[in-house]
């Protein structure tokens, strides 16, 4: 009998993370490639079975998991099977990046109702125990791990409601004090800790998604908070991310954030080569309006900008970049705050966008695919082509395009038949090119080919 019960953990195990692992590369297509409706709408679908086949309120009222041992297409619903377990609750990355992106309803409905439904169950100790049996509403098992917390998080980000706050372990953002020499014996140890583990996390690796190199903290520093990890960090808490300019690296600079939260930012980056290097900046989890972006060099050590201070006030929304250059062997000082803050947030705008797969070409025609991934309907607004030299060749209406409310994708298929002789071997269409609609993000208005 042991030996039974031990088979099906490890099978159910294997299952449940072959899945979670195909959940996971949505969501990290989600977040590497900001706004793209291939991705958004792939999300959506998994979103759709979250909240229709995988959790349902069960007889108590609670919505819970239904089952630890499913596939896209079957699911086992009856005892052992009709618990969830703790990395059932991974399963809602692309949930959670959806609700981050356009606030859709149907899936911020979802997230609160499985938070409530896990507070229910807590114990008099403020416990969460996340396995629970869909039938019954027992539990069973320890109290909680951390991917049950992210629930927690998703819920305060919707709600507001500081009951949820409680069940939360903070990973970043806040106020955080810089040390060097701290930092410095911090790495030093993380370099020999990865370094006894390269053998196993390499060519000696038994298990392909059993590699073991924590970067919490590291990301923490450089990013404002955690990103993305395996399993236990599907629910992104970052406040910024680097595109490093060649020929620099990533190792070229030093960064940390002293301070991250939606209305500002602080950063201390020192520039380990001998010249002058770039960065894009991207900002993320920040409230929209304008900020006073403020930079300097910090020639004493005190932390604070005594030297070529700059200054400067921009608008700003998530997923966008704002460039800055680091003075050789210096630390630079950079301070962004939110000033004005836009008369929309994110969920009440409108977003239309185009995949890169959704341009097709054909002799002198052009069919376009125009996506709304937002949560709000999109008005009429234009699309402009232009020709391989770059030139406006012929500007066409997009019509108005209904919110996927109902996590099923909704979109108008645009042909656009352009003058014979046309040459359109290379070119690009460019949603709105007025930017008269206010959306979640521009990033995919435009595609070029």
């Amino acid at each position: 009998l042991p030996l039974f019960t031990n088979g099906i953990s490890n099978i159910q195990a294997d299952l449940l993370h072959a899945y979670e692992d195909g959940v996971e590369a949505v969501g990290q297509l989600q977040l590497m490639d900001y706004g793209n409706p291939l991705y958004i709408n792939k999300g959506m679908a998994v979103g759709k079975q979250m909240m229709a086949r995988v959790t349902q309120i069960n007889s108590a009222g609670h919505r819970h998991f239904r089952s630890r041992y499913y596939s896209g297409t079957t699911m086992s619903t009856e005892d052992p099977w009709q618990w969830s377990a703790s990395h059932s609750y991974n399963l809602l990355h692309t949930s959670y990046l959806l609700s981050l992106y356009n606030g859709s309803p149907k899936l911020q409905k979802m997230l609160v109702e499985i938070a409530d439904g896990l507070i229910a169950h807590a114990d008099k100790s403020g416990n969460i125990h996340p396995e629970v049996n869909f039938s019954t509403d027992e539990v069973k098992g320890g109290p909680g791990s951390q991917s049950v917390l992210q629930v927690f998080k998703a819920a305060y980000d919707i709600t507001g409601d500081k009951k949820y706050l409680s069940f939360i372990r903070r990973r970043g953002g806040g106020n955080r004090s810089f040390n060097k020499d701290s930092l410095a014996a911090s790495y030093t140890g993380r370099i020999k800790d990865y370094g006894a583990r390269e053998y196993i996390n390499t060519v000696g690796t038994v298990w392909i998604d059993r590699i073991v190199a924590n970067d919490n903290d590291l990301q923490t520093d450089r990013l404002g908070g955690v990103a993305l990890t395996r399993i236990n960090n599907t629910y992104p808490e970052n406040y910024v991310s680097w595109k490093i300019a060649k020929p620099a690296t990533y190792e070229s600079l030093a960064v940390y954030v002293t301070k991250g939260s939606a209305q500002a930012i602080n950063v201390i980056a020192y520039n380990l080569e001998q010249r002058l290097i770039s960065a894009d900046m991207g900002v993320w989890n920040i409230k929209p309006g304008r900020w006073k972006i403020t930079q300097g060099v910090d020639n004493n050590g005190d932390g604070k900008a005594d030297g070529s201070i700059t200054e400067k006030v921009i608008d700003l929304e998530r997923g966008q970049s704002v460039k800055f250059n680091f003075a050789a062997r210096k630390n630079t000082i950079i301070k962004l705050e939110l000033v004005q803050a836009a008369k929309t947030d994110y969920k009440d705008r409108t977003d239309i966008g185009i995949a890169p797969t959704d341009v097709k070409v054909n002799d002198n025609q052009l069919n376009v695919r125009v996506y709304n991934v937002s949560s709000i309907n999109s008005p009429q607004t234009t699309l402009l082509v232009r020709d391989a030299t770059g030139k406006s060749v012929k500007t066409v209406t997009v019509p108005a395009i209904p919110a996927p409310l109902d996590l099923t994708p909704k979109y108008a298929d645009i042909t656009v038949t352009l003058p014979a002789g046309t040459d359109i071997s290379t070119g690009s269409v460019q949603l709105d090119p007025a930017t008269k609609l206010v959306q979640i993000t521009r990033l995919n208005d435009f595609v070029k080919w």
